[in-house]
């Protein structure tokens, strides 16, 4: 099946209101772009579009730990306390967790709200009545004071748990180190050594007519999404041109002056245990079993080689950016609606076509 029958059948499927998909190949690249960025418009998707990335986040928020490190700021084996003080006296400080542990998710943090918090959000998007963006308004007080309580059953390092929790305070530590906020951090030092000027966090305004609406699971338009105490967790809006730049830098094929680092987060591997769920959750959801981590990202076994890869959604909208480090090849997929698993398919798919 080519490549465009493929994606046509994920509109299909996932029916996504638009979409757009980057890949590179042989270092040439190719863009496909469906449907409409929103609902009723007749605008059909570039590959220029905005959409918001989710949790692809992550990566840069890892990248950006260990550009600090190289600057000398803090080693990514200091614990979290030091530059955390709101978190002392708890099992946190207690267990040593460091900032090592957030970025490779082995520090037994939670994932998400509290319950009380994120279930009555998670019901009314079931019946598709008006939603407010949980995180939005969630002040950094009430996390450190959620995160005091967490008592940490499992040695930190050894256990896997995926933590958006660990990613927000990640970017918390970032800022106190260097007394600047997130975003300039990650424009600053990532987007603009790799020539992505279509990355960052408040872009509603200076690139509103490239952005994509989204759309809920059930196919409600959503709110974009603010969430200024996590955004080390979910922030980023981009583009499938600068995420292909992201890739190309990644991959070694574009050298810059944070070569180096890259190089080192996408091939540090961790290997902790599963956790049940994620032992087999991505087989029975994606297809294809986690096999390793590395600083920031997640690895799969395609059964011939390994992908190193990781994806994202938020209210609105889905991503999955994926790489063959063999082959110096990799897929984008950036949707307006959420949901994730066909949006994590198709990449999987069109990474091993």
């Amino acid at each position: 099946m080519d490549t465009e029958k493929i994606i046509e059948n994920h509109i299909i499927k996932g029916s996504s209101p638009g979409i757009s998909v980057g890949i590179l190949q042989d270092n040439n690249i190719q863009t496909f772009n469906f449907g409409e960025t929103k609902k009723h418009s007749g605008i059909l998707p570039t590959s220029n579009t905005v959409y918001e990335i989710g949790s692809v986040t992550k990566p840069f928020a890892g990248i950006l730990a260990a550009i600090l490190e190289d600057e000398g700021l803090f080693s990514l084996d200091d614990t979290i306390v030091k530059y955390l003080p709101q978190l002392k006296n708890s099992d946190i400080e207690n267990s040593k967790i460091t900032i090592r542990h957030l970025i490779t998710n082995t520090g037994d943090l939670p994932s998400t709200l509290p319950l009380k918090t994120i279930v009555p959000y998670l019901l009314k998007l079931y019946l598709k009545m008006n939603t407010k963006n949980p995180f939005e308004n969630y002040p950094k007080e009430n996390l450190y004071e959620y995160l005091r309580k967490r008592k940490i059953k499992k040695i930190p390092g050894t256990t896997w748990s995926y933590s958006n929790f660990g990613y927000s305070i990640l970017g918390h530590i970032c800022e106190n180190v260097t007394d600047q906020s997130f975003e300039n951090l990650i424009v600053n030092k990532i987007c603009k050594p790799l020539g992505m000027n279509d990355t960052g966090i408040n872009l509603l305004e200076s690139h509103k007519d490239r952005l994509a609406t989204g759309y809920t699971f059930s196919g409600k338009q959503s709110n974009f999404w603010s969430s200024p105490s996590m955004e080390g967790m979910i922030s980023l809006r981009s583009t499938v041109d600068d995420l292909l730049l992201f890739a190309k830098a990644n991959l070694g094929i574009n050298q810059s002056k944070i070569s180096h680092i890259l190089e080192n987060c996408i091939s540090t591997e961790v290997n902790p245990k599963l956790t049940t769920f994620m032992k087999y959750y991505p087989k029975y959801a994606y297809g294809l079993p986690l096999s390793k981590f590395r600083l920031g990202w997640f690895v799969y076994n395609t059964g011939n080689t390994d992908v190193v890869g990781i994806d994202g959604g938020t209210e609105g909208f889905s991503s999955f950016l994926i790489m063959n480090m063999e082959k110096k090849s990799a897929v984008t997929v950036l949707t307006n609606k959420l949901n994730p698993k066909p949006t994590h398919k198709l990449g999987m798919s069109l990474i091993q076509n």
